[in-house]
Protein backbone atom coordinates (compact mmCIF):
# COMPACT_ATOMS: atom_id res chain seq x y z
CA UNK A 1 0.00 0.00 0.00
CA UNK A 2 0.87 3.25 -0.89
CA UNK A 3 -0.23 6.56 1.00
CA UNK A 4 -0.93 9.92 -0.71
CA UNK A 5 -0.33 12.88 1.41
CA UNK A 6 -2.03 16.14 0.30
CA UNK A 7 -1.00 19.70 2.19
CA UNK A 8 -2.82 23.19 2.90
CA UNK A 9 -0.88 24.43 0.66
CA UNK A 10 -1.11 22.35 -1.91
CA UNK A 11 1.55 20.14 -2.45
CA UNK A 12 1.57 16.86 -2.47
CA UNK A 13 3.86 13.54 -2.22
CA UNK A 14 2.97 9.57 -2.33
CA UNK A 15 4.92 7.93 0.31
CA UNK A 16 5.76 4.73 0.23
CA UNK A 17 6.31 4.09 3.55
CA UNK A 18 6.52 6.40 6.77
CA UNK A 19 10.32 7.15 7.86
CA UNK A 20 10.27 9.45 10.92
CA UNK A 21 6.38 9.41 11.51
CA UNK A 22 4.46 6.18 12.77
CA UNK A 23 1.55 5.42 10.28
CA UNK A 24 -1.13 3.21 11.83
CA UNK A 25 -2.16 0.52 9.26
CA UNK A 26 -5.36 -1.58 10.26
CA UNK A 27 -7.18 -4.35 8.81
CA UNK A 28 -10.73 -5.65 9.52
CA UNK A 29 -10.71 -8.69 8.30
CA UNK A 30 -6.92 -11.23 8.97
CA UNK A 31 -9.05 -13.83 7.92
CA UNK A 32 -9.12 -12.27 4.24
CA UNK A 33 -6.49 -10.18 4.21
CA UNK A 34 -3.03 -10.00 5.81
CA UNK A 35 -0.16 -7.21 6.09
CA UNK A 36 3.40 -9.00 5.74
CA UNK A 37 6.87 -7.04 6.63
CA UNK A 38 9.11 -7.28 3.27
CA UNK A 39 12.95 -6.41 3.19
CA UNK A 40 13.91 -2.82 3.71
CA UNK A 41 10.70 -2.54 6.03
CA UNK A 42 8.01 -2.58 2.88
CA UNK A 43 4.38 -3.73 3.86
CA UNK A 44 2.77 -5.94 1.53
CA UNK A 45 -0.19 -7.22 1.42
CA UNK A 46 -1.47 -10.85 1.18
CA UNK A 47 -4.60 -12.41 -0.10
CA UNK A 48 -5.44 -15.20 2.54
CA UNK A 49 -9.02 -16.13 1.55
CA UNK A 50 -11.52 -14.45 -0.63
CA UNK A 51 -13.71 -12.02 0.35
CA UNK A 52 -13.55 -8.44 1.72
CA UNK A 53 -12.42 -6.42 3.88
CA UNK A 54 -11.39 -2.93 4.86
CA UNK A 55 -8.06 -1.24 4.97
CA UNK A 56 -7.27 1.65 7.29
CA UNK A 57 -4.70 4.25 7.33
CA UNK A 58 -4.01 6.44 10.23
CA UNK A 59 -0.60 9.11 10.54
CA UNK A 60 -1.04 11.89 13.14
CA UNK A 61 -4.81 13.29 13.23
CA UNK A 62 -5.78 11.60 9.31
CA UNK A 63 -7.26 9.09 8.49
CA UNK A 64 -8.08 6.89 4.67
CA UNK A 65 -9.93 4.08 4.27
CA UNK A 66 -9.83 1.45 1.50
CA UNK A 67 -12.02 -1.44 0.53
CA UNK A 68 -10.23 -4.61 -0.96
CA UNK A 69 -11.42 -7.36 -2.25
CA UNK A 70 -9.02 -11.07 -2.56
CA UNK A 71 -10.30 -13.46 -5.32
CA UNK A 72 -9.42 -16.41 -6.59
CA UNK A 73 -8.21 -15.63 -9.81
CA UNK A 74 -7.74 -19.41 -11.19
CA UNK A 75 -10.91 -20.51 -10.31
CA UNK A 76 -12.27 -17.70 -11.50
CA UNK A 77 -10.54 -18.15 -15.12
CA UNK A 78 -9.26 -14.31 -14.94
CA UNK A 79 -5.74 -15.48 -15.56
CA UNK A 80 -4.44 -15.75 -19.23
CA UNK A 81 -1.40 -16.99 -20.79
CA UNK A 82 -0.23 -14.03 -22.74
CA UNK A 83 3.12 -15.59 -23.70
CA UNK A 84 6.30 -17.61 -23.81
CA UNK A 85 9.45 -16.11 -22.14
CA UNK A 86 12.03 -15.97 -23.08
CA UNK A 87 11.34 -15.06 -26.81
CA UNK A 88 13.61 -18.10 -28.01
CA UNK A 89 13.82 -18.86 -31.74
CA UNK A 90 16.81 -20.50 -32.02
CA UNK A 91 19.42 -23.17 -29.62
CA UNK A 92 21.97 -25.27 -30.14
CA UNK A 93 22.16 -29.27 -30.38
CA UNK A 94 23.11 -29.82 -26.45
CA UNK A 95 22.24 -26.42 -25.02
CA UNK A 96 19.42 -26.33 -22.29
CA UNK A 97 17.64 -23.16 -21.75
CA UNK A 98 14.38 -22.48 -19.24
CA UNK A 99 11.39 -21.29 -20.11
CA UNK A 100 8.16 -19.77 -18.17
CA UNK A 101 4.88 -18.88 -18.96
CA UNK A 102 4.02 -15.07 -18.82
CA UNK A 103 0.38 -14.73 -17.36
CA UNK A 104 -2.18 -11.85 -16.97
CA UNK A 105 -3.85 -11.23 -14.02
CA UNK A 106 -6.68 -8.68 -13.78
CA UNK A 107 -5.31 -5.30 -12.87
CA UNK A 108 -1.76 -6.31 -12.65
CA UNK A 109 -2.46 -8.61 -9.41
CA UNK A 110 -0.34 -11.47 -9.21
CA UNK A 111 -1.17 -14.49 -6.70
CA UNK A 112 1.64 -15.89 -4.49
CA UNK A 113 1.64 -19.14 -6.56
CA UNK A 114 1.10 -19.20 -10.26
CA UNK A 115 -1.52 -21.67 -12.04
CA UNK A 116 0.25 -25.27 -12.89
CA UNK A 117 1.26 -25.71 -16.79
CA UNK A 118 1.54 -29.17 -18.94
CA UNK A 119 4.46 -28.59 -21.47
CA UNK A 120 4.54 -30.22 -24.93
CA UNK A 121 6.92 -30.53 -27.55
CA UNK A 122 5.71 -31.18 -31.19
CA UNK A 123 9.26 -32.56 -32.02
CA UNK A 124 10.30 -34.80 -28.83
CA UNK A 125 13.57 -35.98 -31.03
CA UNK A 126 14.47 -33.08 -32.10
CA UNK A 127 13.79 -30.47 -29.17
CA UNK A 128 12.70 -32.00 -26.31
CA UNK A 129 10.88 -30.19 -23.00
CA UNK A 130 10.79 -31.40 -19.18
CA UNK A 131 7.76 -30.73 -17.05
CA UNK A 132 9.10 -27.93 -15.68
CA UNK A 133 9.91 -25.93 -19.19
CA UNK A 134 13.25 -26.92 -19.70
CA UNK A 135 14.02 -27.24 -23.76
CA UNK A 136 16.84 -29.09 -24.71
CA UNK A 137 17.95 -29.51 -28.77
CA UNK A 138 18.66 -32.86 -29.17
CA UNK A 139 18.96 -32.45 -33.24
CA UNK A 140 18.78 -29.92 -36.08
CA UNK A 141 15.18 -28.85 -36.95
CA UNK A 142 12.37 -27.35 -35.94
CA UNK A 143 9.48 -28.09 -33.40
CA UNK A 144 6.78 -26.08 -31.68
CA UNK A 145 6.47 -25.96 -27.57
CA UNK A 146 3.23 -25.27 -26.25
CA UNK A 147 2.44 -24.60 -22.66
CA UNK A 148 -1.54 -25.13 -21.40
CA UNK A 149 -3.01 -24.41 -17.73
CA UNK A 150 -4.17 -27.71 -16.47
CA UNK A 151 -7.81 -27.56 -15.85
CA UNK A 152 -8.30 -24.90 -18.63
CA UNK A 153 -7.97 -24.29 -22.60
CA UNK A 154 -5.61 -21.13 -21.75
CA UNK A 155 -2.20 -21.89 -23.84
CA UNK A 156 0.30 -20.32 -25.60
CA UNK A 157 2.81 -22.02 -28.14
CA UNK A 158 6.39 -20.81 -29.47
CA UNK A 159 8.15 -22.24 -32.33
CA UNK A 160 12.22 -22.84 -32.05
CA UNK A 161 15.06 -23.78 -34.33
CA UNK A 162 17.64 -25.63 -33.16
CA UNK A 163 20.94 -25.65 -34.97
CA UNK A 164 23.92 -27.73 -34.75
CA UNK A 165 26.50 -25.20 -33.44
CA UNK A 166 26.86 -26.61 -29.92
CA UNK A 167 28.34 -24.96 -26.90
CA UNK A 168 31.44 -26.51 -26.24
CA UNK A 169 32.53 -25.32 -23.02
CA UNK A 170 32.55 -22.34 -20.75
CA UNK A 171 35.79 -20.46 -18.61
CA UNK A 172 35.58 -17.82 -15.72
CA UNK A 173 36.89 -13.88 -17.11
CA UNK A 174 38.55 -14.01 -13.89
CA UNK A 175 40.19 -16.68 -11.44
CA UNK A 176 39.78 -15.10 -8.35
CA UNK A 177 37.66 -12.06 -7.44
CA UNK A 178 37.84 -9.96 -4.06
CA UNK A 179 34.87 -9.24 -2.02
CA UNK A 180 35.06 -6.83 0.96
CA UNK A 181 32.97 -7.68 3.63
CA UNK A 182 29.44 -6.79 3.58
CA UNK A 183 29.88 -5.20 -0.10
CA UNK A 184 28.12 -6.16 -3.24
CA UNK A 185 30.12 -7.24 -6.32
CA UNK A 186 29.07 -7.44 -9.29
CA UNK A 187 27.88 -10.65 -11.24
CA UNK A 188 30.90 -12.53 -12.56
CA UNK A 189 30.91 -13.04 -16.78
CA UNK A 190 31.68 -16.04 -18.61
CA UNK A 191 33.56 -16.51 -21.97
CA UNK A 192 31.02 -19.37 -23.98
CA UNK A 193 33.51 -21.42 -26.73
CA UNK A 194 31.41 -22.57 -29.30
CA UNK A 195 31.50 -25.73 -31.67
CA UNK A 196 32.60 -23.12 -34.35
CA UNK A 197 35.36 -21.56 -32.28
CA UNK A 198 33.18 -18.33 -32.15
CA UNK A 199 33.32 -16.91 -28.68
CA UNK A 200 30.72 -14.50 -26.77
CA UNK A 201 30.74 -13.01 -23.62
CA UNK A 202 27.76 -13.58 -21.08
CA UNK A 203 27.00 -12.36 -18.22
CA UNK A 204 22.41 -12.51 -18.49
CA UNK A 205 21.56 -16.21 -17.74
CA UNK A 206 24.83 -17.37 -15.85
CA UNK A 207 24.04 -19.15 -12.56
CA UNK A 208 26.30 -18.96 -9.38
CA UNK A 209 26.29 -21.16 -6.65
CA UNK A 210 28.55 -20.41 -3.57
CA UNK A 211 30.26 -23.43 -1.96
CA UNK A 212 29.70 -21.50 1.39
CA UNK A 213 28.12 -19.19 3.27
CA UNK A 214 30.79 -16.39 2.61
CA UNK A 215 28.92 -15.47 -0.18
CA UNK A 216 25.41 -14.62 -0.71
CA UNK A 217 23.89 -14.67 -4.03
CA UNK A 218 21.54 -11.61 -4.42
CA UNK A 219 19.73 -12.21 -7.32
CA UNK A 220 17.13 -9.65 -7.46
CA UNK A 221 20.21 -7.10 -7.50
CA UNK A 222 22.22 -9.25 -9.80
CA UNK A 223 25.10 -8.85 -7.17
CA UNK A 224 27.20 -11.19 -4.89
CA UNK A 225 27.69 -10.13 -1.12
CA UNK A 226 30.46 -11.14 0.94
CA UNK A 227 28.87 -11.78 4.29
CA UNK A 228 31.77 -13.61 6.03
CA UNK A 229 35.36 -13.89 5.79
CA UNK A 230 36.76 -16.56 3.97
CA UNK A 231 37.07 -18.02 0.65
CA UNK A 232 34.35 -19.84 -1.23
CA UNK A 233 34.30 -21.49 -4.58
CA UNK A 234 31.55 -20.32 -7.05
CA UNK A 235 30.08 -22.64 -9.48
CA UNK A 236 29.30 -20.56 -13.30
CA UNK A 237 26.33 -22.91 -14.90
CA UNK A 238 25.72 -21.42 -18.63
CA UNK A 239 23.09 -23.55 -20.62
CA UNK A 240 24.30 -27.48 -19.29
CA UNK A 241 27.84 -26.29 -19.14
CA UNK A 242 29.52 -25.23 -15.95
CA UNK A 243 32.98 -23.81 -14.51
CA UNK A 244 34.93 -22.70 -11.20
CA UNK A 245 35.90 -19.95 -9.73
CA UNK A 246 37.25 -18.43 -6.45
CA UNK A 247 35.59 -15.53 -4.13
CA UNK A 248 37.91 -14.22 -1.69
CA UNK A 249 35.88 -12.09 1.37
CA UNK A 250 38.00 -10.13 2.98
CA UNK A 251 37.37 -7.12 5.37
CA UNK A 252 39.87 -4.00 6.32
CA UNK A 253 39.94 -3.64 2.05
CA UNK A 254 39.53 0.16 1.55
CA UNK A 255 37.09 1.88 -0.52
CA UNK A 256 38.15 4.55 -3.45
CA UNK A 257 35.02 6.98 -2.65
CA UNK A 258 31.74 7.60 -1.27
CA UNK A 259 29.08 7.89 -3.51
CA UNK A 260 25.78 9.31 -2.80
CA UNK A 261 22.63 9.76 -5.25
CA UNK A 262 22.52 13.11 -5.43
CA UNK A 263 25.81 14.38 -5.85
CA UNK A 264 25.28 16.49 -8.58
CA UNK A 265 22.70 18.81 -6.83
CA UNK A 266 18.88 17.86 -5.68
CA UNK A 267 16.17 20.06 -6.35
CA UNK A 268 13.36 19.65 -3.98
CA UNK A 269 9.62 21.22 -4.34
CA UNK A 270 8.56 22.93 -0.78
CA UNK A 271 7.25 20.58 1.79
CA UNK A 272 8.73 17.10 -0.58
CA UNK A 273 11.10 14.75 0.70
CA UNK A 274 13.49 12.24 -0.47
CA UNK A 275 15.40 9.05 0.20
CA UNK A 276 19.14 9.91 0.83
CA UNK A 277 21.12 7.06 -0.19
CA UNK A 278 24.97 6.55 -0.47
CA UNK A 279 27.13 3.52 -0.70
CA UNK A 280 31.18 2.67 -0.72
CA UNK A 281 32.67 1.91 -3.81
CA UNK A 282 35.87 0.15 -4.65
CA UNK A 283 38.30 -0.23 -7.03
CA UNK A 284 37.15 -3.34 -8.47
CA UNK A 285 33.59 -1.67 -8.75
CA UNK A 286 32.42 -3.98 -5.87
CA UNK A 287 29.65 -1.29 -3.46
CA UNK A 288 28.69 -1.31 0.13
CA UNK A 289 25.16 0.22 0.80
CA UNK A 290 25.04 2.59 4.47
CA UNK A 291 22.79 2.99 6.68
CA UNK A 292 21.97 5.81 8.89
CA UNK A 293 24.02 3.97 11.49
CA UNK A 294 27.12 3.92 9.59
CA UNK A 295 27.23 7.59 8.33
CA UNK A 296 27.21 11.16 9.93
CA UNK A 297 24.52 13.61 7.93
CA UNK A 298 24.26 16.69 8.45
CA UNK A 299 22.50 19.80 6.61
CA UNK A 300 24.58 23.92 6.59
CA UNK A 301 20.45 25.20 6.89
CA UNK A 302 18.07 22.79 8.86
CA UNK A 303 15.63 25.40 8.67
CA UNK A 304 16.11 25.31 4.83
CA UNK A 305 16.63 21.43 4.68
CA UNK A 306 16.08 19.05 7.14
CA UNK A 307 17.67 15.45 7.63
CA UNK A 308 14.99 13.23 9.64
CA UNK A 309 16.87 10.39 10.26
CA UNK A 310 15.74 6.51 11.47
CA UNK A 311 17.34 2.83 12.46
CA UNK A 312 18.10 2.21 8.63
CA UNK A 313 17.30 5.74 6.41
CA UNK A 314 17.56 9.18 5.88
CA UNK A 315 15.08 11.48 4.34
CA UNK A 316 15.49 14.81 3.26
CA UNK A 317 12.61 17.03 3.86
CA UNK A 318 12.59 20.76 2.38
CA UNK A 319 10.90 22.94 5.10
CA UNK A 320 11.34 26.28 3.36
CA UNK A 321 12.71 28.16 0.06
CA UNK A 322 16.66 29.20 -0.34
CA UNK A 323 19.72 26.73 -0.94
CA UNK A 324 21.47 24.12 1.79
CA UNK A 325 24.23 22.00 1.52
CA UNK A 326 24.32 18.58 3.08
CA UNK A 327 27.41 16.37 3.92
CA UNK A 328 27.92 13.07 4.34
CA UNK A 329 31.06 11.41 6.01
CA UNK A 330 32.14 7.66 6.63
CA UNK A 331 35.19 7.31 8.30
CA UNK A 332 37.81 9.27 5.93
CA UNK A 333 35.01 9.76 3.29
CA UNK A 334 32.96 12.50 2.45
CA UNK A 335 30.65 13.65 0.16
CA UNK A 336 29.23 17.33 -0.43
CA UNK A 337 26.18 18.55 -2.35
CA UNK A 338 23.58 21.43 -2.86
CA UNK A 339 20.26 21.69 -2.35
CA UNK A 340 17.75 23.91 -3.75
CA UNK A 341 13.93 24.41 -2.89
CA UNK A 342 11.93 25.94 -4.44
CA UNK A 343 7.96 26.37 -4.44
CA UNK A 344 7.36 27.45 -8.93
CA UNK A 345 4.13 27.05 -10.53
CA UNK A 346 3.11 23.87 -12.12
CA UNK A 347 2.85 24.57 -16.24
CA UNK A 348 2.23 21.26 -17.60
CA UNK A 349 2.98 17.31 -17.37
CA UNK A 350 3.80 15.36 -19.84
CA UNK A 351 4.08 11.64 -20.19
CA UNK A 352 7.72 9.74 -21.54
CA UNK A 353 7.22 6.39 -23.15
CA UNK A 354 7.97 4.04 -26.47
CA UNK A 355 5.66 5.24 -29.03
CA UNK A 356 6.60 1.79 -30.51
CA UNK A 357 8.39 -1.63 -29.28
CA UNK A 358 8.95 -5.08 -30.62
CA UNK A 359 7.69 -8.29 -29.02
CA UNK A 360 9.89 -9.06 -26.15
CA UNK A 361 11.81 -5.79 -25.55
CA UNK A 362 10.99 -4.06 -22.24
CA UNK A 363 10.97 -0.73 -21.76
CA UNK A 364 9.79 2.24 -19.15
CA UNK A 365 7.38 5.19 -18.51
CA UNK A 366 7.71 8.24 -16.51
CA UNK A 367 5.83 11.34 -15.93
CA UNK A 368 7.54 14.57 -15.95
CA UNK A 369 6.45 18.33 -14.63
CA UNK A 370 7.37 21.22 -15.72
CA UNK A 371 7.68 24.18 -13.74
CA UNK A 372 7.46 28.06 -14.08
CA UNK A 373 11.19 28.84 -13.17
CA UNK A 374 12.37 26.13 -15.74
CA UNK A 375 12.34 23.05 -13.51
CA UNK A 376 11.79 19.38 -14.91
CA UNK A 377 11.22 16.66 -12.20
CA UNK A 378 9.46 13.99 -12.20
CA UNK A 379 6.27 12.74 -11.01
CA UNK A 380 7.54 10.35 -8.17
CA UNK A 381 3.74 9.95 -6.95
CA UNK A 382 2.84 8.62 -10.57
CA UNK A 383 0.70 6.00 -10.52
CA UNK A 384 -1.55 3.63 -12.85
CA UNK A 385 0.47 2.08 -14.99
CA UNK A 386 -2.46 -0.20 -17.04
CA UNK A 387 -2.44 -1.45 -19.95
CA UNK A 388 -5.97 -1.76 -22.80
CA UNK A 389 -4.61 -4.85 -23.74
CA UNK A 390 -2.32 -7.42 -21.22
CA UNK A 391 -1.79 -9.73 -24.22
CA UNK A 392 -0.18 -7.36 -26.42
CA UNK A 393 1.61 -5.12 -23.50
CA UNK A 394 2.32 -5.57 -19.57
CA UNK A 395 3.27 -3.71 -17.11
CA UNK A 396 4.69 -4.36 -14.04
CA UNK A 397 6.63 -2.81 -10.92
CA UNK A 398 8.93 0.50 -11.21
CA UNK A 399 6.52 1.84 -14.09
CA UNK A 400 7.79 -1.03 -16.61
CA UNK A 401 6.46 -2.28 -20.07
CA UNK A 402 7.22 -5.66 -21.69
CA UNK A 403 6.06 -6.19 -25.31
CA UNK A 404 4.09 -9.37 -25.54
CA UNK A 405 2.54 -9.89 -28.77
CA UNK A 406 2.12 -8.05 -31.98
CA UNK A 407 -0.55 -5.46 -31.91
CA UNK A 408 -1.82 -2.16 -30.07
CA UNK A 409 -2.18 -0.72 -26.92
CA UNK A 410 -2.75 2.10 -24.51
CA UNK A 411 -1.71 2.92 -21.33
CA UNK A 412 -3.00 4.90 -18.95
CA UNK A 413 -1.20 6.77 -15.98
CA UNK A 414 -1.61 9.51 -13.88
CA UNK A 415 -0.07 11.80 -11.69
CA UNK A 416 -1.81 13.78 -8.70
CA UNK A 417 -5.04 13.35 -10.03
CA UNK A 418 -4.05 13.99 -14.03
CA UNK A 419 -4.22 11.29 -16.03
CA UNK A 420 -2.20 10.68 -19.08
CA UNK A 421 -2.41 8.22 -22.03
CA UNK A 422 -0.42 6.67 -25.26
CA UNK A 423 -0.54 4.33 -27.91
CA UNK A 424 2.16 1.81 -27.90
CA UNK A 425 2.39 -0.26 -30.92
CA UNK A 426 3.98 -3.32 -30.62
CA UNK A 427 6.07 -4.50 -33.91
CA UNK A 428 6.96 -7.93 -34.54
CA UNK A 429 10.68 -9.63 -34.53
CA UNK A 430 11.58 -11.34 -37.70
CA UNK A 431 14.01 -14.41 -37.03
CA UNK A 432 16.61 -13.26 -38.81
CA UNK A 433 17.11 -10.22 -35.90
CA UNK A 434 17.91 -12.86 -33.00
CA UNK A 435 21.69 -13.06 -32.43
CA UNK A 436 22.09 -9.21 -33.37
CA UNK A 437 21.30 -7.49 -30.34
CA UNK A 438 24.67 -5.65 -29.92
CA UNK A 439 25.08 -2.10 -28.42
CA UNK A 440 23.60 0.11 -31.62
CA UNK A 441 20.86 -2.46 -32.77
CA UNK A 442 19.29 -1.73 -29.06
CA UNK A 443 19.77 1.64 -29.26
CA UNK A 444 18.31 2.04 -33.29
CA UNK A 445 15.12 -0.08 -31.40
CA UNK A 446 13.94 2.45 -29.00
CA UNK A 447 15.07 5.09 -31.02
CA UNK A 448 13.41 4.37 -34.39
CA UNK A 449 9.97 3.44 -34.84
CA UNK A 450 10.72 1.82 -38.00
CA UNK A 451 13.62 -0.49 -37.19
CA UNK A 452 12.52 -4.07 -37.83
Amino acid sequence: PKLYMEYPDGAASTWHRMQHEAVDLRINDTQVLQLKKHQYQRTQLLGIHEGQTLLHARFRDLEATLRIRVYDAQRESMVTIVGIAPDTPTISVGERRQLRVRFSYPAGLRPAQSPDVRWQSSAPNILNVSPTGEIEGQRPGDAMITARIIGQQESASMGIRVHGVALQRIEPMQAQISIPLHAYHPWPKVRAIFADDSEKIIAKGVRVIPSSTSVKVVDYRRRLRGVQEGQSELILRYLGQQTRMLADVRSGMQPERLHCRSEEGLRLLLNEGRGLRCALQYSDGSEQALYSEDVDAHSSDPGIVSLVIDQHYIEVVARREGQAMIEVRAGALSSRWPVTVANPELLQQRLEAPTSMHVGETGRWRIMRMYSNGWELRCWGASGGISSDDSVLQTYSDRGLRAISPGQATLTVSCQGQQHQQRITVLPRSLSDFGKSTAKNRILAKSSPCFC
